[in-house]
């Protein structure tokens, strides 16, 4: 069952989308919340209130998502596609996106009681570890290529630093 738009107007659905969104820690939750449409039917109605009352639990303690800085969103589709390839930078925004996802979902999981709902909604989620350690083994900071990210780059950066030196030397 479809909502029409004469009803969500009369319901002011677009305007409490709105209130919602200006609510969200990220762009992509206040696109995500303003997006929403009504449930469908009483089962997807009764899911979202209890999704919805776990997290009021969790927010009770605090934010779920801290700030994450701006341009998040736009990265999205460059991530999918790899056009134009992200800067060192974007992936350690990436990078805490990640990381405050691992602390969501650590939350969910540690919660007392339990959050059935937000728990099935974290469970398909891969574990980002893997990733996040390697960007943190490849990148500095700044976003550049660490001087260790790979034995190669090691090698490398020592041959150009003897070539460096030797130049210096006879300069």
């Amino acid at each position: 069952m479809r909502i029409s738009e004469a009803s969500a107007a009369a319901l002011e659905w677009p305007a409490f989308c709105r209130l919602l969104g200006a609510l969200a820690e990220t762009e992509l939750g206040r696109r995500r919340a303003e997006q929403l449409r009504p449930a469908a039917d009483a089962e997807a109605l009764a899911a979202r209130r209890q999704a919805t009352e776990e997290a009021s639990r969790l927010l009770a303690d605090g934010a779920l998502v801290p700030p994450l800085g701006e341009g998040i969103e736009a990265l999205v589709p460059r991530l999918r596609s790899g056009h134009p390839p992200l800067a060192g930078a974007e992936i350690l925004q990436l990078a805490a996106v990640l990381r405050a996802g691992v602390a969501v979902r650590d939350r969910i999981a540690a919660a007392d009681p339990p959050l059935p709902a937000l728990a099935a909604l974290a469970a398909p989620l891969r574990d980002p570890q893997p990733l996040i350690r390697r960007i943190e083994r490849t990148l500095d900071r700044r976003g550049a290529v660490r001087d260790d990210a790979s034995p190669q780059l090691v090698a490398l950066r020592g041959r150009i630093q003897r070539a460096r030196d030797e130049l210096y030397g006879e300069l």
